[in-house]
């Protein structure tokens, strides 16, 4: 049986220590020195990425107050964009149906047209748009002056092409059949009055007239009817007739002829 060699301490006291000391130092630095430096290393990245969240999170938190502020201008401007429309819809509108067709009766009767036919209103639900059948007849050239006025001139949006028309046309007579389409807002005056100061000429003469011609000669205006029955009448600006036992006062305005109550 081999027998083990005592181990001497004291013969390897020196190493012992050497390799104790060693050791320690190694344990001392471990905890002394790199656990406390990975620790710190950590903490710093964890530093950093907090410090880059935060500045991403800004740059997100500033990108999305633009969008908002950029949003919040866009629909102020879509506002205002929709708030003019209205104006505009309002503007070109007739306040209500008595409105429309004493507009239509005064530019036919402005072209010297006759309403053989007015319709029954037809309504477009929930919306202010309305259509009403015509039927004028007179002269083409004035019936084709007055389509061009309705869909050109006016001020009010008045349309005649939204629907079907016919135009019957035999030698120099025509006729119109026609539906009219406006916005009506059906909107009532409480201190509408309907008191005409102006009354049309052409309104009040039994005859159809033709044409009306204004002459200026003599520092006066001479008012020249030529009737479709081939007959002329002459008046003069400021002769006074009588109409349903009333005194009128001729008077030109704006290439037209109208007439005004006198006491």
């Amino acid at each position: 049986m081999v027998k083990i060699k005592e181990f001497n301490i004291r013969e390897h006291k020196e190493k012992i220590a050497v390799l104790m000391g060693f050791s320690i130092a190694i344990l001392a630095i471990n905890f002394l020195f790199y656990k406390p430096y990975v620790q710190w290393s950590e903490k710093d990245q964890q530093i950093e990425k907090f410090i880059f969240d935060i500045k991403k999170e800004k740059t997100i938190g500033e990108a999305g107050e633009k969008r908002h502020k950029r949003l919040e201008e866009e629909l102020e401007k879509e506002q205002e964009r929709v708030e003019l429309f209205k104006n505009r819809v309002v503007e070109s509108s007739f306040l209500n149906i008595v409105k429309f067709e004493k507009y239509i009766s005064e530019m036919s009767q402005k072209n010297f047209l006759l309403l053989d036919t007015i319709g029954r209103v037809e309504r477009v639900k929930e919306t202010d748009k309305i259509y009403i059948p015509y039927v004028v007849s007179g002269d083409v050239d004035k019936i084709l002056e007055f389509m061009r006025e309705i869909e050109e001139v006016n001020e009010k949006k008045v349309s005649l092409s939204e629907t079907r028309l016919i135009l019957e046309i035999k030698e120099e007579k025509a006729r119109l059949v026609c539906k009219f389409s406006a916005n009506v807002l059906e909107k009532k005056m409480v201190s509408e009055v309907e008191n005409e100061e102006l009354i049309p000429l052409n309104r009040v003469m039994r005859e159809r007239i033709k044409e009306i011609k204004i002459l200026n000669y003599n520092n006066k205006k001479y008012i020249i009817l030529k009737k479709v029955s081939g007959q002329s009448e002459i008046f003069f600006e400021g002769k006074i007739v009588i109409f349903e036992e009333k005194r009128y006062e001729i008077i030109t305005k704006n290439s037209e002829v109208f007439i005004k109550l006198t006491e």
